[in-house]
């Protein structure tokens, strides 16, 4: 079994930042091109030629993966690793959420990660395919690059610190998950570690 994960948040689209962006699937903006091959440049001294690279079925991602993984080996999709489906909240603006869906302002905005979207999908549901991916990673025979969504990312590493502890004194709230950015996690004795990341 593997002892070394990056878990990769896809480069910026046309709505990062702006609107909230589940099933829509939108490719990369020229942006998120530019910051994921600065993502790229920084992991190749970093990541194995031989790491599995797993991508959600999302566009952004998937552009995202492809540009991690070593020529002549291909990216793998795992479709537990797609977004949040957004429900009612899919491409409204924070302020519309907090005017229309004020409850779900509010849990968004506790930071909570097992949210139940309008419409959309169930915190119990994002722990199941969380704990999917979790197995899939425990099953991994090599390093694996996980390239997922903001929503995703977060959910993974709350579960991910509630099975094995804190991860190095930190949690999910404790890193940004930038656009095209990285998490090495290290499997110690006493658990999953942070060992490097890009905010």
């Amino acid at each position: 079994m593997t002892d070394r994960v990056w878990l990769v948040r896809h480069g910026a689209t046309a709505w990062t930042g702006r609107r909230w962006c589940g099933t829509t699937d939108l490719p990369l903006s020229l942006s998120g091109r530019a910051q994921v091959r600065r993502l790229a440049a920084r992991l190749a001294g970093r990541v194995p030629d031989d790491a599995m690279v797993i991508s959600s079925p999302a566009r952004r991602a998937v552009e995202t993966a492809q540009a991690l993984v070593v020529p002549g080996r291909s990216v793998a999709i795992v479709e537990e690793l797609r977004e949040v489906e957004f429900g009612a909240a899919e491409g409204l603006t924070w302020r519309q959420i907090e005017r229309m869906l004020p409850a779900l302002g509010a849990a968004v905005a506790s930071g909570a990660t097992l949210v139940d979207w309008p419409n959309g999908e169930q915190g119990p549901a994002l722990k199941r395919r969380v704990g999917a991916v979790l197995e899939r990673i425990r099953r991994a025979p090599r390093p694996l690059v996980v390239v997922t969504h903001g929503g995703v990312a977060r959910a993974f590493l709350d579960e991910l610190s509630t099975i094995t502890g804190p991860l190095g004194a930190t949690s999910a709230l404790d890193h940004s998950f930038a656009p095209a950015s990285a998490l090495e996690l290290v499997r110690t004795p006493a658990g999953w570690v942070v060992e490097h990341g890009d905010d």
